[in-house]
């Protein structure tokens, strides 16, 4: 019997937004996430044409506005660049739902420290 896995919890995010309509034609099924600066109407329009509901802007570009104007076009918004506390902090304080972080020990840390 041939394994499939099972990828309904699987996001393929890519800066190529080339790359990730090829995706959507390949793979309907897979969730769709674009890396970008920002998350202007026309990026979210690019994202929603391919099916994709997932944004995914520069912590340092973050503003609460562009998360909840994201938000209520029905995107997840998942933040990268997250290399500083700083950067973690703003992306928390955006709304964000996740972030990509390569240091998690230190956010673990801030948070702690907050609470």
């Amino acid at each position: 019997q041939k394994y499939v896995p099972d990828c309904s919890m699987l996001t393929v995010t890519s800066f190529g937004f080339d790359n990730l309509a090829r995706m959507a034609k390949v793979a309907p099924h897979l969730q769709l996430g674009y890396l970008t600066d920002n998350c202007p109407d026309e990026d979210l329009d690019k994202v929603a044409s391919i099916g994709g509901r997932q944004i995914c802007p520069h912590a340092q570009k973050l503003t609460r506005e562009r998360v909840a104007h994201a938000i209520e076009r029905g995107f997840t918004v998942r933040s990268w660049g997250n290399d500083t506390v700083e950067n973690m902090m703003r992306s928390l304080q955006a709304g964000v739902h996740g972030m990509t972080v390569n240091f998690p020990d230190l956010l673990v840390r801030e948070l702690a420290r907050r609470d």
